[in-house]
């Protein structure tokens, strides 16, 4: 399959601390793939160099065949999306308003929403269980209420690229669920690239056709689900011993984890 991200020889640091340090990543087209990793291995950093919010200090990021570099601001939205950890609404926009700044990149100049923009909105509305709470100021929201409009706006915006930042950090376990289920499906079916950085390995397993496994700023694995996420990667990347198993009532890995002695 085609790479949707092709990643080489990535350095990248700030404030004298080096982030990423000599990184090679295929990110495969029309898949989900997880980035997992211990806090500080660079996994938000990752992320935002493929958002273009950063740039490399050497190396080259390039988004469906073409240097990350060379796409306009406009095209860029229209091609990536992008959920982060944190979104600090400053004005008092209500649900449906932030979740509709999510078809800015597609509204013409000086328009308003067209009723199809509307109606990207209010699907994604739905999805996030956020209809009720439409009219009600985001100020007023919860953390995790907040976060479920981050990611419905996320939905409205309609890229064939999504790229995801913890994203149901905040959420109850329900609405991570349908969060994840939802992306998946976008990959599933509209074969849309999806990747999400996650600190449960749970739900990376339930949900991924692939992950990458960070370590000190560079990959120390990374290719499908069963092949990747074994035990002895696990102990590698996060200094703790799991089991690996297939559950069958989930249908994917389970991986249970302690503390080494």
């Amino acid at each position: 399959m085609a790479e949707a991200y092709t990643l080489r020889n990535i350095h990248f640091g700030y404030n004298g601390k080096t982030v990423i340090t000599g990184l090679d990543l295929n990110i495969t087209e029309g898949k989900l793939t997880a980035i997992v990793g211990p806090n500080g291995s660079g996994k938000s950093t990752l992320l935002d160099l493929m958002a273009g919010y950063r740039e490399p200090q050497s190396g080259s990021v390039e988004l469906l065949g073409r240097n990350i570099r060379n796409y306009g601001q406009l095209e860029l939205s229209r091609t990536t999306a992008m959920a982060p950890q944190e979104f600090g609404f400053k004005f008092p926009f209500t649900v449906c308003e932030a979740v509709l700044m999510g078809r800015h990149p597609h509204v013409p100049r000086f328009s308003a929403p067209s009723k199809q923009d509307r109606a990207h909105a209010d699907a994604a509305l739905k999805i996030m269980d956020l209809t009720p709470l439409a009219s009600r100021s985001v100020a007023a929201l919860s953390g995790g209420e907040r976060q479920r409009t981050v990611i419905a706006r996320t939905l409205a915006q309609q890229t064939p690229v999504i790229l995801l930042d913890e994203p149901t950090s905040s959420m109850d376990i329900r609405h991570a669920l349908v969060a994840l289920r939802e992306f998946r499906r976008l990959a599933v079916e509209k074969k849309h690239t999806v990747v999400a950085v996650l600190h449960d390995l749970n739900l990376a397993a339930s949900f991924a056709d692939e992950i990458v496994l960070l370590r000190n700023g560079d990959v120390h694995a990374t290719g499908a689900v069963k092949e990747t996420l074994t035990p002895d990667n696990v102990r590698a990347v996060f200094g703790v011993h799991c089991n690996v198993r297939w559950d069958d009532f989930a249908n994917h890995l389970s991986v249970s984890y302690r503390l080494e002695p």
